[in-house]
């Protein structure tokens, strides 16, 4: 089975701070072919990586659209702390 390596780099941007709204966004690299892509949520993360492991089973690493909405939520709810409050 060939190897892959893929650098993933995810952060929240804070859109409006007195409300505590935040989006996921990040971006996802597979090394051999450099091939990069915007990640807007954790679905993108799966469609991005499954080109290039077509012999894989995605049951037990990927999110459903369910998981992946609540992670967005979660992502939402996060309110902008410090080091000394995390």
């Amino acid at each position: 089975m060939k190897k892959h390596i893929f650098i993933i780099r995810i952060w929240c941007e804070y859109r409006d701070l007195e409300k505590g709204k935040s989006m996921l966004r990040g971006v996802i690299q597979h090394i051999p072919s450099s091939k990069k892509q915007v990640i807007t949520d954790f679905n993108s993360i799966r469609e991005f990586i499954a080109p290039f492991l077509p012999e894989a089973s995605y049951g037990s690493v990927s999110a459903t659209k369910k998981e992946s909405d609540q992670h967005q939520q979660e992502l939402a709810e996060v309110k902008h702390s410090t080091p000394a409050e995390v």
